[in-house]
């Protein structure tokens, strides 16, 4: 299942892949979603000392905290929780 519109809202947390400065290096990050739009979504997270806001398109969400949810262990990142997976 993929990461949808409908399924990510403002203010949820979401797991990402990111490259944050463009250098080729891709992470996964933890965020709280601002906007959402039709092709993805503008999330606000910590890097470092100092938070960024960026563009994350549905493809590259990987999972969204749900505290409903039984706790896991994330396939394709280091986190641990309450969690939606997505593929």
């Amino acid at each position: 299942m993929k990461a949808t519109q409908e399924d990510i809202k403002p203010k949820n947390i979401i797991i990402f892949k990111c490259d944050e400065f463009g250098s080729g290096n891709i992470q996964e990050f933890d965020g709280h979603v601002q906007i959402v739009d039709e092709k993805g979504v503008h999330v606000v997270y910590s890097s470092g000392y100092r938070s960024r806001n960026d563009f994350i398109p549905y493809s590259d969400i990987l999972a969204k905290l749900d505290k409903r949810k039984p706790y896991i262990k994330l396939a394709n990142a280091p986190y641990s929780g309450h969690f939606i997976e997505y593929t």
